[in-house]
């Protein structure tokens, strides 16, 4: 055992059973940004400089030296479900059909019932709108 790298004790009531990864391009994002509407973005954050500062974080925060994500290690090490989505490659309705499929399969799985998917199918048509 490392004694400077102690293993990490996981509170299994604090972990989640299932965990949805968007994934999407630096530039992807950027132009996602760019898209909407000025109004949209007027008392926000949503600069270019801001974008690339925020970015930068996430990197440094996320991405380990090998270029892999630190928290996809994690759940993979840990036995936790991750449906990875990539939002370029899938129109929105595809995107949402994807994760509530998934969604209805661990829940089916976890509690012998569909749990929640009206409310998700809801949130879900409103994300589709924008």
């Amino acid at each position: 055992m490392d004694p400077d790298n102690p293993p990490m004790m996981i509170d299994s009531r604090k972990v989640p059973e299932f965990v949805l990864k968007l994934e999407a391009s630096e530039q992807f994002l950027k132009n996602r940004i760019k898209q909407l509407p000025e109004e949209s973005l007027e008392n926000t954050h949503y600069t270019e400089e801001g974008m690339n500062r925020r970015l930068d974080i996430y990197n440094k925060n996320n991405i380990s030296e090998g270029g892999v994500s630190v928290l996809s290690t994690f759940f993979n090490e840990n036995n936790i479900d991750i449906l990875h989505v990539n939002v370029e490659a899938l129109p929105n309705e595809e995107i949402f059909n994807t994760i509530k499929i998934f969604v209805e399969r661990v829940l089916k799985d976890c509690k012998g019932e569909i749990l929640l998917i009206n409310q998700i199918e809801g949130e879900i048509q409103e994300l589709s709108k924008l």
